[in-house]
């Protein structure tokens, strides 16, 4: 029997069509978006600044402010809770907005871009992650304190927490855990740390994205503190897939942070905890920041990441 001479040509396209889909596609993400992003984001969240500063500045005049008067009044009301929150919203919505977009031009899909999967960890363990993440936040504050020996803090933070009221402490707490704690994970550990994971060495990328973090911070003090918690961030993020641990810790840290600073002021807690309190709350920090490690390190590796949604 005469062989079809064409079936060894389908014979070979197949064998060439298998090939491809067997051999992962040796394209290289783009990494230069990232930075145009990032830069978009500082451009805009600069702009929308300045139009909310005109419009708050616009109202005050309306109420009867002497335009004479008006630089003062204005910089008494950015450090109240409510001038805060009016100025730090613009800038979150800004990244939200900025990271969302940005990955829903990517060719993946947006959840899996912005690292909002199942982490590779169990669910259960981000108590314990959480609390633990409370060890670089003291690392943090350390390396904050020893800079101000040299360079004095931003005295627009105390005039914030001096301006504190009741009524506006739960408000404050709350916006200051949530919305940094998911929109700039989103952004930061989602958007960029997960591109420059596909390029770069995992230390280079989180390295790389914990200065930019800590810069976006803009003092020397909260630079340093942003950096030092963006690496255990970073690491968490890499570790487990996922920035689900890491929405949960910088939550955390930030509302813990502000709980404390916000209870000195208004709720008579000490200034100094007692020693016990420290020595036993020290433990409980160090052993869950090492269960933490262990967690990422060792049984990330055995759990499957799955979409949370799909």
């Amino acid at each position: 029997m005469t062989e079809n001479p064409y079936q060894s040509t389908i014979r070979a396209d197949e064998a060439i069509e298998a090939a491809d889909l067997a051999e992962p596609s040796t394209k290289r993400p783009r990494v230069w978006t990232v930075f145009v992003a990032l830069v978009a984001a500082l451009l805009a969240t600069f702009v929308a600044q300045v139009a909310i500063t005109i419009i708050i500045a616009a109202l005050l005049i309306a109420g009867g402010t002497n335009p004479q008067d008006l630089p003062q009044q204005m910089q008494g009301f950015v450090v109240t809770p409510m001038g805060f929150i009016m100025l730090a919203a613009t800038g979150q919505i800004v990244f939200g907005m900025t990271a969302y977009f940005a990955a829903r031009w990517s060719p993946q899909p947006t959840l899996s871009r912005l690292g909002l999967v199942r982490p590779r960890v169990p669910l259960v363990a981000l108590p314990v992650i959480m609390i633990g993440a409370l060890f670089p936040l003291a690392i943090g504050v350390a390396l904050a304190e020893l800079i101000a020996l040299a360079i004095p803090p931003d005295p627009s933070v105390a005039a914030l927490y001096e301006n504190m009221t009741s009524p506006m402490a739960v408000p404050f707490i709350l916006f200051i855990a949530l919305a940094p704690g998911f929109v700039e994970e989103m952004l930061f550990r989602g958007y960029v740390q997960t591109r420059l994971l596909q390029r770069w060495p995992a230390w280079v990328a989180i390295l790389v994205t914990s200065t930019i973090f800590g810069i976006f911070h803009v003092t020397p003090h909260a630079i340093v503190f942003a950096f030092v918690l963006g690496l255990w961030l970073g690491v968490l993020a890499w570790r487990t897939g996922s920035i689900i641990p890491s929405i949960a810790c910088h939550a955390f840290v930030n509302g813990a942070w502000n709980v404390w600073q916000v209870g000195n002021r208004l709720w008579g807690f000490p200034e100094t905890p007692p020693v016990a309190a420290i020595v036993g709350g020290g433990v409980i920090v160090v052993a869950c920041f090492g269960l933490s490690v262990w967690l990422v390190c060792r049984k990330a590796d055995r759990i499957h990441e799955q979409p949370m949604v799909r």
